[in-house]
């Protein structure tokens, strides 16, 4: 535009169409300056603002690439306590079964052990001469209630 404003000043025309058309271009470069520079100002305006968004947006980055650190950092903390928990919880567990079945075998054994004392008894209740058949029959009946006492109370369902 400073060209052919120096132009249209310093040269002279042969024809006033050369004139006229410089002087049109010239007016209708003045009614746009104006559009020309507030969008001109527009775009620097929007330049800046992108600028100023990407350096807050690097900004918000380094601060979550120090939080996803932290976050890593816990977490491996944490985790390593849950595989440890993990581990304590199989040993104790593993403890607990070998208990429960000792426990078990040594209930069946007891139960075994009672049992047969019970059927000794009987036993000895019946080889026993000295003694009437009334009270023989009454130490049986005892006897017999304490057999299915037992069976009633540990079947071998439950103790398996």
């Amino acid at each position: 535009m400073t060209q052919r404003v120096n132009k249209f000043l310093w040269t002279s025309y042969e024809n006033d169409n050369d004139e006229y058309y410089e002087k049109n271009s010239y007016n209708e470069f003045l009614k746009n300056r104006d559009n020309i520079i507030n969008k001109g100002n527009s775009i620097s305006n929007d330049i800046h603002s992108f600028k100023e968004k990407i350096k807050d947006t690097d900004h918000k980055l380094l601060s979550h690439h120090d939080t996803e650190d932290i976050f890593k950092t816990h977490t491996n903390k944490k985790y390593s306590d849950i595989s440890t928990l993990l581990q304590k919880y199989e040993k104790e567990k593993e403890n607990f079964k070998l208990i429960n079945n000792s426990s078990v075998e040594e209930l069946k054994s007891k139960k075994n052990s009672l049992t047969e004392k019970v059927k000794k008894h009987i036993g000895e209740i019946n080889d026993d001469k000295l003694i009437g058949q009334d009270v023989q029959k009454m130490l049986k009946n005892a006897l017999d209630k304490e057999m299915s006492d037992i069976s009633n109370k540990f079947p071998d369902d439950s103790i398996n």
